[in-house]
């Protein structure tokens, strides 16, 4: 490929249905000073290999390899493109058309930041939008508040050795990278617009590493990596982590409250019970109940508390995730009953 400014790369493991989305999203940019590498990361789902056997795009190319991860995926697509800026952008997700000028904007300015993120809005099975304010050391220990398109510098991103292909599951490598980063006294940007779009769908890898036992062990892996720092700047990270906690909390007994008042009574004068519900595929919340997080915590350089306020946090989503899932179906459930009793006597479905 010839030099270009900017350098895409896209993982796929078998997300053909979305990859024409988030190349179009490229496409479309206002900028128009990149390439783009789809990395087919070892597909097995025979419509995604249909798709990509051949597949021709504008600035686009295409490289295949024995599935080996997302790290190993994204490292693979960054030594084979030669942009002086990175963007790692997966194959189910989208850019606004300004993205790369944005971005690149922040990163040619006068404080010339290693990376430059922007504001995110999911869509899909969610809808919320996420506004962070900061990206330094401390607030990114915390949480990732860094988009995992972000641009990045390539010479930074190599001064630190691209992604950790070590992690012991795929799930938190762009936040691992950006505290890496940081911790190297690089230092990040973030565009205050609504710049990318995040998917949200089930049986993702996102939702096993947000809602399931990975992500303990994925925040355990971070917590000894960096436990120099997390000590370092252990205050400020338990303040934003119970700070989420009350916010969570505050959440969920909107919501239970929503469902107790309004909608479960609603259901119940249409004649169905509540109870009818299909389950959702999502892990069932006791099955929290046997992870040993002694084990997993024991002999830790890090201070247990961090643990423990993710244990809370995993096991509040989670509950908040099921009657989010109950509100999705009752909601659905009263809108068909009101379209079938506005159909003619007679009519088909």
């Amino acid at each position: 490929m010839s030099r270009v400014e900017i350098s895409v790369v896209i993982p796929c493991f078998n997300l053909g249905p979305y990859l024409d989305e988030a190349i179009d999203s490229c496409l479309g940019q206002s900028c128009q000073d990149f390439e783009i590498l789809v990395v087919d990361d070892g597909s097995t789902e025979p419509s995604t290999r249909a798709l990509l056997d051949g597949y021709k795009r504008p600035k686009t190319q295409l490289v295949r390899t024995p599935n080996r991860g997302l790290a190993a995926a994204r490292n693979l697509g960054a030594a084979e493109t030669s942009g002086e800026f990175l963007c790692f952008l997966d194959a189910d997700d989208r850019l606004h058309p300004r993205f790369f000028a944005e971005t690149l904007r922040r990163l040619k300015s006068v404080e010339a930041p290693a990376f430059a993120s922007c504001w995110i809005e999911a869509f899909g099975d969610e809808s919320w939008i996420y506004r962070p304010e900061r990206c330094d050391l401390a607030a990114v220990l915390a949480e990732c508040t860094v988009a995992t398109p972000a641009l990045v510098s390539r010479s930074a991103f190599e001064a630190v050795g691209g992604f950790d292909e070590g992690m012991p599951a795929m799930g938190n490598e762009d936040w691992d990278l950006w505290i890496h980063l940081l911790a190297e006294s690089f230092q990040g940007a973030i565009v205050p617009e609504i710049l990318f779009y995040y998917r949200r769908r089930r049986g993702s890898m996102v939702e096993e590493c947000y809602y399931g036992y990975t992500y303990l062990i994925l925040m355990d892996y971070l917590f000894r990596k960096y436990a120099a720092l997390y000590r370092t700047h252990l205050s400020e990270v338990i303040t934003d982590k119970d700070r989420e906690l009350e916010e969570l909390e505050s959440n969920r007994a909107r919501l239970h409250l929503h469902l107790e008042q309004a909608l479960r009574p609603r259901l119940i004068g249409e004649g169905i019970d509540p109870q009818d519900r299909p389950r959702s595929s999502s892990h069932a919340i006791s099955s929290l109940e046997p992870f040993d997080l002694v084990t997993l915590t024991s002999q830790a350089p890090y201070p247990r508390e961090l643990m423990e306020r993710e244990e809370k946090l995993l096991t509040l989503r989670r509950l908040t995730r099921e009657m989010e899932l109950e509100r999705l179906w009752i909601e659905a459930e009263l809108a068909r009953r009101m379209r079938e009793s506005q159909r003619p006597p007679g009519a088909g479905p």
